[in-house]
């Protein structure tokens, strides 16, 4: 009896110590899900907090945008700079890149400016396109800076030039410059411009270029005066001089505030024009005329081009460059913002063309038709 009694108290106390154990097994196997989904669902919540505060990033840094926008398009021409902001619970910076000493310009933190080919430094301008720089950008400050020292370098590529062409001579007039400005030392100010065509050759490429402006690079432009005498004689009753300076436009014609004509200055520098007028804008039209070009195809003398195709081939290569500090407005101004949430950042970068002013005086452009 007692030997009964002993084995039914040991299978209760093994029973009831099998149960405990069971039952601390399951309450660890349910504490690790329960901590493995509590990660899970807290990761969750931070991803999900990271979303929003992304959004919240970006739409700081569309907000910098807008104002950077807003400086480009109510400020002058090249407007630089940046700015930033705290919002109440996120801030923004910008920077606005609006001009630089060369157009085109060639980001040397983004690409090995040296190894970039000459030509490939150059912009195009087709046959009758005209290009309109202001020269003169905002300081910083919303004041206007003026642009004094600059030259164009152009060149048009020699193998399409017909130098033993049906216009009989081996320079073209093909590049017709204008700059007009507010002349200063009158009240009210008025409109005046300096204009003149200048010409091309089988001397220049892109490594040798022919250049015009207020101040010429002599390691860059290989040629100071405009070779092409074809444009020498009586012009409108006035006589012009058969050659210029580069620097120099051949006539300026100087009125009185009634508009009658003071005097006629030839050979007037630039630089001249440029000091007495403000807001000046120099002006660049193709002007070539498609008899210039070869009338065969390269290297098949029997393949006519027509003249619609000799257009095509009637394109200048140019860049402007700007000297002793000064910079020109970009065509095309970028602006960089960044907006940031608790250290979580969002970036944005707009690339924005200049507005394009259309002079009051500019060109009319027309050629007479010649045979194919």
């Amino acid at each position: 009896m007692k030997n009964l009694m002993k084995k039914s108290v040991f299978h209760k106390s093994h029973r009831r110590g099998s149960v405990l154990l069971t039952a601390l097994l399951v309450m660890g196997i349910l504490m690790v899900i329960t901590l493995g989904l509590s990660d899970l669902i807290i990761r969750e919540i931070r991803i999900q907090a990271d979303v929003v505060k992304a959004g919240q990033a970006y739409y700081a840094a569309e907000a910098g945008i807008e104002e950077a926008l807003y400086k480009v398009h109510q400020g002058l021409p090249g407007v630089s700079g940046g700015g930033n902001k705290q919002l109440a619970d996120a801030e923004y910076s910008f920077s606005i890149k609006g001009r630089a000493s060369e157009i085109p310009f060639l980001d040397d933190s983004k690409i090995n400016v040296k190894k970039v080919p000459e030509q490939d430094k150059f912009m195009s301008l087709k046959m009758n396109e005209s290009v309109t720089i202001p020269l003169f950008v905002d300081d910083g400050d919303g004041k206007r800076k003026k642009v004094d020292d600059f030259y164009v370098a152009y060149y048009m590529d020699s193998f399409d030039l017909n130098l033993e062409s049906e216009l009989g001579q081996d320079d073209f007039d093909v590049l017709r410059w204008k700059i007009f400005g507010l002349r200063s030392a009158v009240n009210p100010y008025r409109t005046e411009s300096i204009s003149d065509f200048i010409s091309v050759g089988e001397d220049n490429k892109a490594d040798s270029p022919r250049c015009l402006g207020s101040k010429i690079d002599p390691s860059v432009c290989k040629l100071n005066v405009n070779p092409n005498p074809a444009v020498a004689g009586n012009f409108a009753g006035f006589d012009l001089p058969a050659v210029c300076s580069m620097t120099q436009a051949r006539v300026y014609y100087d009125y009185d505030l009634k508009g009658d004509l003071n005097d006629q200055k030839q050979c007037y520098d630039i630089i001249n024009f440029l000091q007495n007028h403000d807001f000046n804008y120099l002006v660049l039209t193709n002007a070539a005329n498609p008899l210039m070009i070869k009338n065969n195809k390269q290297g098949d003398p029997n393949a006519i081009l027509p003249i619609a195709e000799r257009e095509k081939l009637a394109t200048i290569y140019y860049k402007i460059v700007a000297l002793n500090g000064d910079e020109l407005p970009l065509n095309n101004v970028e602006i960089l913002s960044r907006g940031e949430v608790d250290g979580i950042t969002q970036d944005i970068q707009v690339v924005v063309g200049r507005e394009q002013f259309l002079p009051v005086f500019n060109f009319s452009l027309y050629h007479s038709e010649g045979k194919q």
